[in-house]
């Protein structure tokens, strides 16, 4: 059983989080449950001193007062290394923040309508759900050789692989960080899942995770708050497959 625990100052959204959950899970088969919906870091953190095992954690980065989220985010990262953290936030740009602290993340929602939070918050469950109860085949996961370790990740975890402009390197950016491995997108390309799709001929996004789709400007939107460049050419293939 995965114990959830909710972190947001402001009662309104607390209740909205809750009621979210709850309701998924009234119609989800999910070994889950809600422990706690506190509006401070500090009776969290106490909440989950108390539970042991790995914990699902959505937490408020602006919370107002004392301790804030990313700064609770980290303490929580400390108290449960294989917990699942879903960030929640009306300021996208501190998704980067987050990378800085090195706290892995499963998710980054934005503080939109209601409906789309629900969504957000569902997809959330769906993934820790598949990721801890139907764990991913060998095609759905990447080894990498980075420097002189080799590394497997689960390709659902990537956001968006691109290249290193003017080197035979390549930057994927991931849930867990950001690694460099050297090699080209054409190599790579066989050996990743359907879902990999191109946005450019040098960036490869995961479709799972894609936001939006701003044709105006040429880019679209991931989770986590990455932005990345679409071309023309690739364009409607992208905007039919989600």
């Amino acid at each position: 059983m995965l114990s959830i625990f909710i972190c947001e100052d402001e009662p309104q959204l607390l209740r909205l989080y809750e009621d979210a959950v709850r309701k998924y899970l009234l119609f989800h088969d999910y070994s889950m449950e809600i422990i706690c919906a506190v509006d401070n870091a500090d009776d969290m953190l106490t909440a989950v001193r108390k539970e042991h095992g790995k914990g699902i954690y959505f937490l408020d980065i602006d919370l107002g007062t004392g301790k804030e989220g990313i700064e609770l985010g980290k303490e929580i990262r400390e108290l449960d290394p294989d917990g699942y953290i879903i960030f929640i936030s009306s300021h996208s740009e501190l998704s980067l923040t987050i990378l800085e602290y090195q706290i892995t993340a499963t998710d980054f929602i934005a503080k939109d309508s209601p409906a789309q939070i629900r969504d957000r918050i569902a997809h959330s469950l769906d993934t820790i759900h598949e990721r801890e109860f139907h764990p991913a085949q060998s095609s759905d996961t990447l080894k990498i050789k980075e420097g002189r370790q080799i590394i497997q990740l689960y390709q659902e975890d990537i956001y968006y692989i691109t290249k290193v402009p003017g080197t035979h390197k390549l930057l994927i950016y991931t849930v867990n960080g950001t690694h460099e491995i050297r090699g080209s997108i054409k190599e790579l390309e066989p050996t990743l899942a359907p879902y990999m799709l191109h946005c450019h001929s040098s960036i490869i996004v995961n479709k799972n995770h894609i936001k939006s789709i701003d044709s105006k400007n040429h880019c679209v939107q991931l989770s986590a708050g990455y932005t990345c460049d679409i071309s023309v050419r690739y364009l409607k293939k992208i905007r039919e497959s989600i």
